[in-house]
């Protein structure tokens, strides 16, 4: 089984998402399933901790470019529309849009149309914590 988790840990947000995304991983892990994070590289990212349980890491990048210039400009749904799709293309990007028996998300910001566009990658989702 094939288990792909998108959590982020920082400074700003703690290591909540990640520690709990981790548990279930290690589980997991137990019995055979391959783990894989996706993660924002972000300062006080939990990378080596991660690393260090046998789980595989795919680091996305810090910046999301529809945050830039838009906090203003734009209407809360709007951006967090274009910050979900975003985030799901930059994640599937770096997947090739390799199927996934599960998909695991601990993420408050990413939602229905995250969730949508990933869809064609895996046929669960288990969503923990919502907008």
């Amino acid at each position: 089984m094939k288990v792909l988790f998108r959590c982020d840990a920082s400074i700003n947000l703690g290591s909540g998402h990640v520690r709990r995304c981790l548990v279930l991983a290690d589980a997991l892990k137990r019995r055979g399933a391959v783990t894989t994070f996706v993660s924002r590289n972000l300062p006080g990212n939990l990378f080596a901790e991660i690393l260090s349980k046998g789980h595989m890491l795919v680091p996305l990048p810090e910046n999301v470019k529809s945050d830039i210039g838009n906090l203003n400009k734009k209407n809360n749904s709007t951006r967090a529309t274009l910050l979900e799709e975003e985030d799901a293309n930059q994640m599937l990007s770096v997947l090739s849009m390799e199927c996934q028996d599960w998909v695991v998300v601990d993420h408050y910001e990413l939602g229905c149309t995250w969730e949508n566009r990933i869809r064609n990658i895996t046929n669960h989702i288990f969503v923990k914590g919502a907008r």
